[in-house]
């Protein structure tokens, strides 16, 4: 049994109410800063895509246009790759996946870009 230890490791999580480990998306779940924070973020980078003459490229491939918006700013036109790719902070998973299959996919995602430098 772990003793529990507030110096505890980022790389070894512990669900403090349950006592088990967390994986990266729990963790990105419930470290969401909630959605004033990201409409804050978001104003950044909203109006980007609408400015962007090639923008059916990105939607295309990213259902959701804010998190498109967003990928266009920080990634250009590696946003694409990215979105369909493997990602080792979700797990190796791809976030095209997560955003369409695990609940709450979209804070995942919101979560992992606002934490990402601009």
């Amino acid at each position: 049994m772990r003793s529990s230890n507030l110096h505890q490791s980022m790389s070894d999580p512990i669900d403090m109410q349950e006592g088990t480990l967390m994986d990266a998306i729990s963790i990105l779940k419930n470290e969401y800063p909630g959605d004033e924070a990201w409409v804050n973020y978001l104003s950044v980078f909203a109006d980007n895509l609408d400015a962007q003459d090639d923008k059916s490229q990105y939607l295309a491939v990213i259902p959701d246009k804010q998190l498109a918006a967003i990928l266009a700013v920080k990634m250009g036109k590696n946003a694409t790759i990215w979105f369909s790719s493997p990602c080792s902070a979700l797990e190796k998973r791809t976030p095209k996946d997560v955003f369409e299959n695990e609940p709450m996919g979209g804070r995942v995602l919101r979560t992992l870009l606002m934490r990402m430098p601009i």
